[in-house]
């Protein structure tokens, strides 16, 4: 279990550093083998972490909505398996309706804007 806790945190680590260099296909492929992975161990917190990675990843390529999906799994994961106080579970909330927040003004922007 020890390995695969370490395998999973550097296909993580490798998805993110692969999404701020631009290659979102890498990003994407390792996250999806990071899913595989946070299944595996049954880790219903490395699965939340995945997903809200996803999200992330999903986000610098302007996939709002698909984005939101997984930033929201990741929320309910966590908030299952924690509670609503766990710092990680408050991190991930915050998180969470700060982008809701700013993807319903641009909304409302879009809207002005388009007339």
């Amino acid at each position: 279990m020890k390995k695969l806790l370490f395998h999973l945190g550097h296909v993580n680590r490798a998805a993110i550093r692969a999404a701020n260099e631009g290659r979102f296909g890498d990003a994407m492929f390792q996250l999806h083998l990071a899913q595989l992975l946070a299944r595996d161990l049954d880790s219903p917190l490395q699965v939340a972490r995945v997903e809200n990675n996803l999200g992330m990843v999903l986000l610098l390529q302007d996939k709002t909505d698909e984005a939101l999906g997984h930033l929201r799994k990741a929320v309910d994961i966590a908030r299952e398996f924690r509670g609503d106080e766990h710092p990680f579970v408050q991190r991930l909330t915050r998180q969470l309706d700060e982008l809701c927040g700013r993807s319903e003004r641009e909304e409302r922007l879009g809207a002005v804007v388009n007339g």
